[in-house]
């Protein structure tokens, strides 16, 4: 019988060893997306990625990821509710394999002051119930908004540029309910599309885990809007999934590209443009043709 491998002990040593920790102040739960920046024991840069944080507490927080942190110590950078960057510093206590195929975990203990981490802390927090309740809407070049309200099902156009700046807005219907939503403002012009597509996502080794059809019905030079009828079960935030379709252009232009997702509201998915590519140019004239 083949003995596991050095690593796979380790793994597995580390995942007991965080059941078996004894938490010295209480844990809650939160789903926050985070930049990082990884350094090693001299505290040279080794890395750098997006991650989402799993649950928190006084002393650190447990951090899920598409690589495997292997580092002495970490920066988290995240967004207060008015827009400001917010940083905190950590040790790595522990890593080990997450039970969604593809992810790791990382326990990470808070380094820096006091203050630092309590205001880290408070901002995720904060951010995180305020994403939990919010309406996410995506804001167009002329700095309108469709937004729909939840207790009365209507849709309104509604000029939102006082908020440039700002995650998050409060917004009154006709019906007079107030309804937070969260804004996200557009960098880059959207095409309305039907364009029909495939999909695969990709793992960590590079490996197809789920694949089907998907349509295109936004499209722009930073990513597209997907629409994808049978939904993958296993799809989340960072994943990294290719893309096939042809334009319908004179041309029928064939576009085969990798995308990072950035937001889930199923059957819909945004997803960035993972590089540049050759294709660039030819999605751009497209878009203003």
């Amino acid at each position: 019988m083949k003995k596991p491998s050095k690593s796979v002990k380790m793994e597995k040593e580390q995942k007991n060893a965080t059941r078996k920790e004894k938490r010295r102040h209480a844990r809650i739960n939160t789903s926050n997306t985070v930049e990082y920046i990884l350094f090693d024991e001299y505290q040279k840069k080794i890395g750098f990625g997006k991650g989402r944080t799993l649950n928190l507490s006084q002393s650190g927080t447990l951090l899920e990821t598409r690589n495997l942190l292997e580092g002495s110590f970490i920066v988290l950078m995240t967004f207060d509710l008015a827009g400001k960057q917010v940083q905190v510093k950590g040790s790595i206590a522990h890593t080990s394999i997450s039970d969604k195929p593809g992810y790791y975990f990382t326990g990470i203990q808070f380094a820096g002051s006091t203050e630092e981490s309590t205001k880290a802390i408070v901002t995720f927090v904060q951010v995180y119930y305020r994403s939990k309740h919010a309406i996410k809407v995506y804001v167009q070049p002329d700095e309108t908004a469709t937004i729909y309200c939840p207790y009365c099902n209507k849709t309104k156009d509604q000029d939102v540029s006082r908020f440039k700046g700002k995650m998050y807005a409060k917004l009154k219907c006709a019906c007079g309910k107030v309804s937070t939503f969260q804004l996200e403002f557009r960098r880059f012009f959207r095409k309305q599309t039907q364009l029909q597509g495939f999909y695969r996502l990709i793992d960590s080794g590079s490996k197809p885990v789920d694949a089907g059809n998907m349509t295109v019905v936004e499209l722009s030079r930073n990513g597209v809007r997907m629409e994808i009828r049978n939904f993958p079960r296993h799809l989340a935030d960072e994943d990294i999934v290719n893309i096939q379709f042809n334009l319908d252009d004179g041309n029928r232009s064939f576009i085969n590209r990798d995308v990072v997702v950035q937001n889930i509201q199923p059957p819909y998915v945004g997803a960035s443009f993972h590089r540049a590519f050759e294709t660039d140019n030819v999605i751009g004239f497209y878009l203003f043709k």
